[in-house]
């Protein structure tokens, strides 16, 4: 337990674990899906979409002029399905556009959401840098779904909405509607945990706000306080105070920041998710996206910098909010 605190502390290695929401879905939901299949017409990307019609991409499709999905009409990206709209095309969504996990659609001209219409992100949508986008409706998105890209504008009606159960890869996007982009979030757990343990010498506290409700508890639970003379939050501390005091002996002084720009964040699908520390795995449910990050840090000095990497360190997002995975791999010291 000792062992595996200080391989946290480094983060050498975090994983992340089974998903219990994704469980086999009921028959009866399955023939719904084999229904809505049969029923939707395939799309070809040029002809018109008729009013209270419901199409679907299963292929690849190109929309290289201005199209519309009228009002009570659905068109779904399926599972497999690439919809790419080209730099000279517009795709006005006055309907509802749903992009299914597996699926991926491109921008690169420009998307339309109207006002009150639906958009859901199951899968991938990126936006290209010559992309202009307009969202003034309702978008979702669901659990793995990611939204990535930066275009070279984007708008928000005041009545827009978004609900971010997966990720938000984009910075223009986030900005628009007021948040933190999922990347930025990521990297500034890792920079806080950097910081408690290179500079400030302390993690306990922070640790207790870094894992799911109930996980430290149990690395509490697991801890043999009697046996190594301690309690955890005094094992993690005087870690990361040795480490601290060896930061400052070696150069001279403490880093006066952390900089984490050139870490690499990479969203992964559920079955990359590695499996869960058999104990804490009850407290990893609901996962609705993960991240794997890696990459140099640099530790600045007042006239200096010193390097440091981060290797395999797995994040997960859990009710909205980021939070650091420890997996059955995580104990390497």
């Amino acid at each position: 337990m000792f062992k595996k605190a200080a391989a946290i502390i480094l983060c050498a290695a975090m994983a992340v674990p089974t998903v219990n929401a994704y469980a086999e879905q009921p028959v009866q939901t399955e023939a719904i899906v084999r229904e809505y299949a049969a029923s939707a017409k395939e799309w070809d990307g040029k002809t018109a979409l008729t009013a209270g019609k419901s199409y679907t991409v299963s292929g690849k499709v190109t929309i290289s002029k201005s199209v519309t999905i009228p009002s009570g009409t659905t068109l779904t990206v399926a599972k497999g399905g690439k919809l790419t709209v080209s730099s000279k095309g517009t795709l006005n969504v006055k309907g509802t556009l749903n992009i299914k996990s597996g699926a991926t659609m491109t921008v690169n001209g420009k998307l339309k959401l109207y006002s009150g219409k639906k958009l859901t992100v199951g899968g991938t949508l990126k936006f290209g840098k010559s992309s202009t986008v307009s969202l003034s409706g309702k978008t979702t998105i669901s659990a793995f779904g990611i939204i990535t890209g930066e275009p070279k504008t984007v708008t928000a009606g005041s009545k827009a909405t978004l609900k971010a159960d997966g990720v938000i890869d984009s910075t223009k996007i986030a900005k628009a509607f007021k948040k933190t982009s999922d990347s930025k979030q990521v990297k500034a757990i890792v920079t806080d945990v950097t910081e408690a343990v290179f500079i400030k010498g302390e993690i306990s506290g922070l640790f207790k706000t870094v894992f799911p409700k109930g996980v430290y508890e149990e690395l509490e639970k697991e801890f043999d306080a009697e046996e190594m003379g301690c309690t955890l939050d005094e094992a993690l501390d005087s870690i990361s105070q040795f480490i601290a005091a060896m930061m400052a002996s070696e150069s001279g002084a403490l880093p006066t920041g952390v900089d984490t720009s050139k870490l690499t964040v990479k969203f992964i699908g559920k079955s990359e998710i590695p499996e869960a520390e058999e104990s804490l795995a009850q407290y990893y449910k609901d996962i609705t996206a993960a991240a794997v990050v890696n990459g140099p840090f640099a530790l600045n000095f007042e006239n200096d910098s010193m390097e440091s990497s981060v290797y395999d360190a797995y994040l997960v997002k859990i009710d909205g909010v980021w939070y650091i995975y420890v997996s059955s791999g995580s104990d390497l010291m």
